[in-house]
C-alpha cells in the first residue's frame, strides 16, 4: 500500500473505540524497542495510531503497545507486513461471558483478556528479499552489463553494505509520507536496499551515490540515479517528500554531516521526514547538525544490530 493510500487519520481522531494491539520485536532487534515503537507509529499514523505506554504486558520485555481506531481495523492490518522492527502481532481482546480462568489469560482493567494472533512475518519471504539473495546490474568488460546475485560491495572505507531488510523497511517507514505520487531518495543509494522498499510502498523512488560502479544497478531500481555527492545534491529545494539513508560507516566523513544534513534539509519538503542510520561514533556529530539546522528531532536511539553499534535518528522539516 503506497503513501496515498487508505483513509486520512485526521478525520477519525475522535473515534472511542480503539483496537489494542501487541507488537513483538524481532528477536534480532529486542534492544531496539524505542525505533520498533516509532516505526509502527510513522506506519500507521494516518490510521490514528497512538501509543499509550501503559496497560497489559507494558513490564514486559519485547513488546509494545499500539491503539488504533477499530473501524479503521482492516486498513492497519494491511499495512504489518510492510514492518522491519516487528516480528508479530496480536490483538489483546476481552473473553465473553465468565469463562474459567487460564494460565494464558491477562487481567486488565478486572476483567479477562486474551491475546489473538493477527500477523507474523513470513520468514521464507524476507530471505528471498535479503541481499545475498538479490539480483543487482554491474559493468561488464565489453561495455555492457552483467547481473550478479548478492552484490554487497567491497571492503574500502567508502565500501557498499549490504542493509538488512528489516533496517531498510525501518528506515523508509520512519518517514512515511502522504499525498500523491510522493518522492523518496536515497542520498547514499549503495545497493538499493531501501530502494527496494520505497518502490514496493508506491512511492517515486529515487537515488544517489558517489561510486559510478552502481550507476547501472542503481538506475534499474529507481526512477531516476545520480552521480554524484551529496553534498552538492543537484535537485531543487523542496522537491522531495522523504529522505531516507545509511550512511558509510566511514571515518572519512567525519566534518562534513552538517553540510550532508544541511542539504537534505533543503531538499525536502517542510513536513518532510529525514531518516538516517550510522554508525555509533557519527551520531553526536549528526544529532547536533539537526539541532543547528532547525530541525525536528523525532527519534534518536541507539540500535544493536548483530554486534555493530549503530544509531538510527529521525527528523521533520517544519
Amino acid at each position: 500500500m503506497g503513501g496515498a493510500s487508505g483513509p486520512r487519520g485526521d478525520a477519525f481522531l475522535t473515534v472511542k473505540n480503539q483496537a489494542h494491539l501487541v507488537f513483538h520485536l524481532r528477536p534480532g532487534r529486542k534492544k531496539a524497542l524505542a525505533a520498533a515503537q516509532a516505526e509502527a507509529l510513522a506506519l500507521l499514523r494516518d490510521l490514528g495510531a497512538t501509543a499509550p505506554g501503559d496497560g497489559p504486558l507494558s513490564d514486559r520485555g519485547g513488546l509494545f503497545r499500539i491503539d488504533v481506531p477499530e473501524d479503521l481495523f482492516l486498513w492497519t492490518m494491511q499495512r504489518f507486513p510492510q514492518l522491519g522492527y516487528t516480528s508479530a502481532v496480536d490483538l489483546l481482546e476481552p473473553i465473553p461471558g465468565k469463562p474459567g480462568r487460564s494460565r494464558t489469560d491477562i487481567t486488565w482493567n478486572g476483567k479477562p483478556h486474551r491475546l489473538s494472533r493477527l500477523y507474523v512475518e513470513d520468514a521464507d519471504a524476507q530471505r528471498q528479499a535479503a541481499p545475498d539473495r538479490r539480483p543487482f546490474l554491474l559493468p561488464a568488460a565489453d561495455g555492457g552489463t552483467r547481473l550478479v546475485r548478492g552484490y554487497r560491495g567491497d571492503s574500502s572505507d567508502l565500501g557498499r553494505r549490504a542493509l538488512p531488510v528489516c533496517d531498510a523497511r525501518l528506515l523508509v517507514n520512519l518517514v512515511r509520507p502522504f499525498g500523491e505520487n510522493p518522492r523518496f531518495l536515497d542520498p547514499f543509494a549503495g545497493v538499493g536496499g531501501l530502494l527496494a522498499e520505497s518502490v514496493a510502498c508506491g512511492y517515486r523512488t529515487f537515488s544517489l551515490d558517489i561510486d559510478p560502479w552502481l550507476r547501472f544497478g542503481l538506475n534499474s531500481l529507481s526512477s531516476g540515479h545520480i552521480i554524484g555527492d551529496t553534498r552538492r545534491l543537484p535537485l531543487r529545494d523542496a522537491c522531495l517528500d522523504a529522505v531516507a539513508t545509511e550512511l558509510p560507516f566511514a571515518e572519512s566523513l567525519t566534518g562534513m554531516l552538517e553540510g550532508v544534513l544541511g542539504r537534505l534539509r533543503d531538499a525536502v519538503k517542510p513536513g518532510g521526514r529525514i531518516a538516517v542510520m550510522c554508525a555509533e561514533g557519527q551520531h553526536e556529530e549528526l544529532s547536533l547538525a539537526g539541532s543547528q539546522l532547525g530541525l525536528e528531532t523525532l527519534l534518536a536511539t541507539a540500535v544493536h544490530r548483530k554486534g555493530t553499534e549503530c544509531a538510527v535518528t529521525a527528523w521533520q522539516r517544519p
